[in-house]
């Protein structure tokens, strides 16, 4: 018996083992572990015989409790590190919260762990979503989904309620699948959002309404210049007989030139209030280039006379039509003259050009030529 104990417990705890044994020996009935030698651990049983005998059964249980022990580490390295997250996060098994860290706790408004531990975690979501969160949670759990992301709106325990970024996972806790859920509250963005869009919105509304107003202006303007423009080139040109007075002219010519910048101005308004609106169409037509430019060049004649200015027209009879909107080239043709006449100084001169390349490609050249007194 002595040689046994020796080869469990080794010499130096023998004795005490005889001393622990003969207190427990009239009462021998039980399991309770100790230590023996070399830091080993044993499970002893033992049983008391209706004959007064001892039986007693010893199991090394070192690899056991070492076992226990990393278990028991690497649950609470995993506490600490979940307590460590700036996200709330918790686990639920069979929908009840078992787990859940300091942010949790204080986005859900508890105090203690306990205040959410056990807690089912659609008494946590907003009635809204209740069918949703069901949905996804036989997804994750059930089936094995991978992790999912959605917004919800989740509820604290005073209830209050606030818009949640949610991602949730399956996860094994004690044996049994779960669930592992991280969120973290986006009222404010999700404010700031809505706030984004009515923003847009109104911004929308009041686009079209300035388009409309402009396209609606522009159209009622251009009727009455229309006529002023062609009267007053009428009376400029003498058609019906002469005005009578050299100071007439000038009116004329001031009233013809000033309807022209204005129809001009009320174009590109129009256009553009088409273009906002996605309205703009094209008419396409056969254009002489030569025809085109030598009309734009008698809108602009006044204002190069104004100037001192001297234009040249280089356009070969002998180019071919274009297949263009007429009015659209009269409008970018009359703005690079006028850019031309603008920046060009008094006594220089202005040329325009067209040519037409092998690649069916016509270039329409604006050139101003300043002098500078010596």
């Amino acid at each position: 018996m002595a040689d046994g104990i020796r080869q469990y417990f080794g010499d130096e705890t023998m004795q005490d083992w005889l001393t622990e044994r003969r207190k427990r020996h009239q009462a021998a009935n039980g399991s309770y572990e100790c230590q023996g030698g070399a830091n080993r651990w044993y499970m002893v049983t033992e049983h008391r015989t209706p004959e007064g005998f001892t039986v007693t059964l010893t199991e090394d249980v070192t690899d056991r409790r070492e076992n226990e022990k990393r278990l028991r580490e690497s649950d609470e390295r995993y506490r600490a590190l979940v307590n460590l997250l700036p996200d709330a996060v918790y686990v639920h098994k069979g929908g009840h919260i078992v787990l859940s860290n300091e942010a949790a706790l204080n986005l859900f408004g508890a105090e203690t762990p306990e205040d959410l531990s056990g807690k089912e975690a659609l008494d946590l979501t907003h009635p809204e979503f209740h069918e949703t969160v069901v949905k996804r949670r036989s997804l994750v759990v059930g089936e094995g989904t991978r992790t999912v992301f959605m917004r919800q709106k989740r509820i604290r325990l005073d209830g209050s309620w606030f818009w949640a970024e949610v991602a949730a996972a399956a996860i094994e806790w004690e044996g049994e699948r779960g669930g592992i859920v991280v969120m973290r509250d986006v009222t404010k963005q999700i404010n700031a959002e809505e706030v984004l869009i009515k923003s847009k919105e109104e911004a929308d509304i009041a686009n079209r309404t300035k388009t409309e107003f402009l396209a609606n202006m522009s159209h009622e303007l251009r009727t009455p210049l229309n006529a002023i423009i062609g009267f007053s080139d009428l009376m400029q040109r003498e058609m019906l007989g002469p005005l009578g007075n050299d100071q007439y002219s000038d009116y004329v010519r001031d009233i013809y030139q000033s309807g022209s910048h204005l129809h001009d101005v009320v174009n590109n308004i129009l256009d553009l209030s088409k273009i906002e609106a996605g309205k703009l169409d094209l008419s396409e037509e056969e254009v002489n280039i030569g025809f085109c430019v030598e009309r734009c060049l008698r809108v602009v004649a006044p204002r190069i006379d104004e100037g001192g200015l001297v234009i040249e027209s280089n356009i070969d009879e002998s180019l071919p039509l274009l297949c263009a909107d007429e009015r659209k080239i009269k409008q970018f043709v009359i703005n690079l003259l006028s850019n031309a006449v603008k920046f060009t100084e008094r006594g220089g001169s202005i040329s325009v050009s067209a040519q037409y390349d092998q690649a069916e490609t016509m270039a329409l050249t604006v050139v101003d030529f300043r002098f500078s007194a010596v």
